[in-house]
């Protein structure tokens, strides 16, 4: 019984200990909580975990890159939007060759563009898109497609280049759907601050491109540190999804702040690739007409291009009698003025939009709305399609 006793002890003391532990978290992290909740920043367990996924998926609502040398094995240039993807232009063919087959001419097609919330919008999310269609008369007997012509870190006006391509290539889509608004300001504003002209396509996946970035030994070396940086904000993101850090408000700030972190360091990195290749390259085909430098004037000028691009692209699917919605995607920006003053002028842009009678969906206000309407499909694609039906019903659409 002694021996028994004292093999137990340990194991009563470190059970007690971890116990112990265990209730000091749960206390540290209830005061936490509530101190959040008195500061009128409840804790969001799934918002927080959407954040560090966003992130993982290629961290461009932050501009964090994948090293050139890898890029280029799954990118290209491309003559009308700087870039474009192998994944992109393989779906381009499969979509014009249906489009000329006999199911193509019964099917619904749905064409997606945008940046990177699209391109996961139609990877991962389009399924209650598909249903809330199928679920109206309209379209219950016709094959429904959703074809994926989005690419991360595209915006405006590559969206409206991308649709006039695709329009002239021969696809006859019969809903245009474009998700875009977060990388129009941030994209716009990593130009602007390195230089670039706000409207052009993303400096860090397309100037660097020019010529022959690699030749240099400087900028190998700097893509190697850049890419390795990355690979640490990756690793750090996955392990934080693994272990479920985001359900606790403690945890879940400490990986955040650590992620803004890590993300700092992938985008200084990423630049320093940048100056390295692009020292040679100061002329205007690079860096475009000369712009004002403040942030300020750099989110104007972006918003501006935004409307522009999505009042285009309406014009165009209007011309030709293809529906067509807009959906705005913001995340919120307290800390950055510049682009918290963006959001709302994107939000003032969408609501023009929406006088001028293009289909709009406030992808935020919609999720909101539909946290208190238990009748109503918590999801994206269930909105749209309401936005889609709700024109045609009011014949705003022709087809």
């Amino acid at each position: 019984m002694t021996s028994a006793a004292a093999k137990r002890g340990p194991l009563l003391r470190l059970a007690w200990v971890s116990g112990l532990l265990l209730a000091a978290f749960v206390a540290v992290e209830l005061a936490f909580r509530g101190w959040l909740a008195f500061e009128k920043r409840a804790w969001d367990s799934d918002a927080t975990r959407a954040r560090i996924e966003r992130s993982l998926a290629g961290a461009d609502e932050h501009g964090a890159k994948t090293s050139r040398a890898s890029e280029d094995a799954a990118t290209v240039l491309h003559p009308f939007f700087a870039r474009d993807t192998r994944a992109a232009r393989k779906e381009l063919d499969r979509a014009l060759e249906f489009t000329s087959s006999a199911e193509g001419t019964l099917a619904f097609d749905v064409v997606v563009f945008g940046g990177a919330a699209a391109a996961d919008f139609a990877t991962n999310r389009v399924g209650p898109l598909t249903e809330a269609l199928r679920a109206d008369p309209r379209y219950a007997a016709r094959p429904i497609r959703v074809w994926n012509q989005a690419r991360a870190g595209f915006k405006q006006p590559q969206q409206a280049n991308a649709l006039a391509y695709l329009l002239d290539a021969g696809v006859e889509p019969d809903l245009v759907l474009v998700i875009d608004g977060v990388e129009d300001l941030t994209i716009a504003l990593r130009n602007g601050r390195a230089g670039t002209h706000p409207v052009y396509p993303s400096t860090e996946s397309w100037g660097s491109r020019l010529g022959r970035p690699l030749n240099d030994p400087a900028r190998l070396q700097a893509v190697l540190a850049a890419r390795q940086s990355e690979q640490r904000m990756r690793s750090w993101a996955r392990t934080s999804l693994s272990l479920g850090l985001a359900h606790s408000a403690c945890l879940g700030t400490f990986v955040v702040d650590e992620l803004e972190r890590r993300l700092a360091e992938v985008n200084a990195a990423q630049r320093h690739v940048d100056d390295v290749g692009t020292r040679e390259l100061d002329d205007r085909a690079a860096v475009g007409p000369r712009h004002a430098g403040d942030d300020i004037a750099i989110v104007r000028t972006a918003t501006r291009a935004w409307f522009e691009g999505a009042l285009s692209m309406w014009a165009m699917c209007r011309e030709r009698g293809i529906a067509y919605v807009h959906v705005l995607e913001t995340a919120p920006h307290d800390a950055d003025v510049a682009l918290a003053q963006g959001e709302r002028s994107l939000a003032g842009g969408l609501r023009e939009l929406e006088k001028r009678g293009v289909p709009i969906v406030d992808a935020r206000a919609a999720l909101e709305a539909s946290k208190t309407a238990a009748d109503e499909p918590r999801d994206l694609g269930a909105a749209i399609v309401r936005a889609h039906l709700a024109a045609l019903d009011a014949g705003d659409a022709r087809r």
